[in-house]
């Protein structure tokens, strides 16, 4: 298929040629990682033809994800125990007593 003057390819030829599922391309390029994706009138993904990613590339942009992910949710993580020990080590005042004792514990 051409799109905008560039010959493209289908997901799923792309898929054939690289060795990663279609599936996964297409939530690479709905997430904007994936160089060369184009997107048809029709909603429909494809993938400029000289921009075919490796097998490796696919790997090593989804381990970098990954790790991303980890680190953000490290830092997420972080601070909601910084939060708790503030909370938790701070004397209560009346009206924290007061809410403590009218509500089940939720965990």
């Amino acid at each position: 298929m051409i799109v905008d003057e560039v010959a493209t390819l289908k997901l799923s030829e792309v898929a054939r040629r690289c060795g990663v599922q279609a599936d996964i391309l297409r939530r690479l390029a709905e997430d904007d990682l994936l160089p060369g994706a184009v997107r048809a009138p029709t909603g429909h993904v494809y993938l400029r033809e000289d921009s075919v990613p490796s097998w490796t590339f696919i790997v090593e942009l989804l381990e970098a994800r990954l790790q991303t992910h980890l680190r953000r949710s490290e830092a997420a993580l972080a601070r909601v125990q910084v939060e708790i020990e503030a909370l938790t080590a701070a004397p209560r005042t009346g009206a924290q007593e007061r809410a403590a004792g009218s509500r089940a514990d939720p965990r």
